[in-house]
């Protein structure tokens, strides 16, 4: 992350490195240092390709099975670190889950008031809390939010 932080950085620098004057040497500095950076970043990228590729062939030989060891270690390690962050990601998600379950089920369905835990009925409007927000027509069965005084399919009064 603080590769991407830095990457980030240096790039707002390069724009603003394009406001100083062209012959201050600082500027001529920091525009050589930038360019190396950049060059060798081009550089080692080309080596991780190429020793991609030569992974298979290198690995049968002796004088490399310290590194194809540390790396299938590695690999590992970060198979559990990925695991690991999956559980660590889905127990977020259930508590965030429980924790809006537990907020729908104090929130009045009548007046959206939000109650303390523990209150089966809401402080603002007496409603029951837990309550569906909808009415449903006893004959007809269609659904209506709070509030609807009849069916408009049947004519029912809702309650």
């Amino acid at each position: 992350m603080s590769n991407d932080l830095l990457g980030g950085l240096g790039g707002l620098i390069k724009n603003f490195a394009a406001f100083m004057p062209p012959d201050d040497p600082n500027t001529k500095i920091y525009q050589a240092e930038a360019g190396i950076n950049d060059l060798e970043a081009r550089e080692k990228d080309i080596y991780v390709q190429m020793a991609k590729k030569a992974y298979p062939s290198l690995s049968q030989l002796p004088e490399y099975r310290e590194h194809v060891e540390n790396l299938i270690m590695t690999q590992k390690q970060l198979t559990l670190a990925r695991a690991e962050l999956q559980k660590a990601q889905d127990e977020k998600a259930a508590k965030d889950h429980m924790e809006q379950e537990d907020l729908r089920k104090r929130t009045c369905a009548n007046c959206d008031m939000i109650n303390p835990e523990g209150v089966k009925f809401c402080q603002e409007c007496g409603a029951k809390l837990g309550a569906t927000n909808t009415l449903r027509c006893s004959p007809c069965g269609i659904d209506y939010p709070p509030g609807t005084r009849f069916c408009g399919e049947c004519g029912n009064p809702l309650s």
